[in-house]
């Protein structure tokens, strides 16, 4: 069992504060193995679902990482952000849950997993539900 309080378990950010976003925010806050560390969204609502979750809340994904130590992002913004949010974090060698579809076009795609290759970062493409828990497992690795 992972200790929420220890260093082994997975600091995970939420980009987006929408539907999807809210949902894994929730997964990520009941699943042991995680560390939810802030959410970032420029809308209202982020910062009032950060308050309620007990977490930080970021007006950018940029400010989040240049704050905390994150082991991972879920990306919950709407597709044709994808791959911009996703590569500010790939850039940086952090783990990426991309919520389905992956980006908008298959270029995007290619851009995705090469930077992916050449920093080492991971990318998991899915859908809401276990995937979050299987994320933070596959961001440990």
């Amino acid at each position: 069992m992972v200790d929420r309080a220890t260093e082994t378990a997975v600091r995970i950010g939420v980009v987006g504060a929408g539907a999807i976003g809210r949902r894994h925010v929730q997964y990520c806050i009941e699943e042991p193995a995680t560390v939810l560390i802030g959410i970032a969204d420029s809308a209202k609502e982020a910062a009032a679902l950060a308050h309620e979750s007990g977490v930080a809340h970021y007006r950018s994904l940029e400010n989040m990482l240049d704050a905390q130590r994150v082991d991972g992002i879920i990306v919950a913004v709407p597709t044709p952000l994808h791959c911009k949010v996703a590569l500010t974090a790939i850039r940086r060698g952090i783990a990426v849950l991309i919520e389905k579809p992956i980006a908008e076009l298959p270029a995007e795609v290619t851009e995705l997993i090469a930077t992916a290759n050449s920093t080492g970062a991971k990318i998991l493409v899915g859908i809401i539900g276990d995937i979050t828990r299987s994320f933070s497992k596959r961001a440990r690795l």
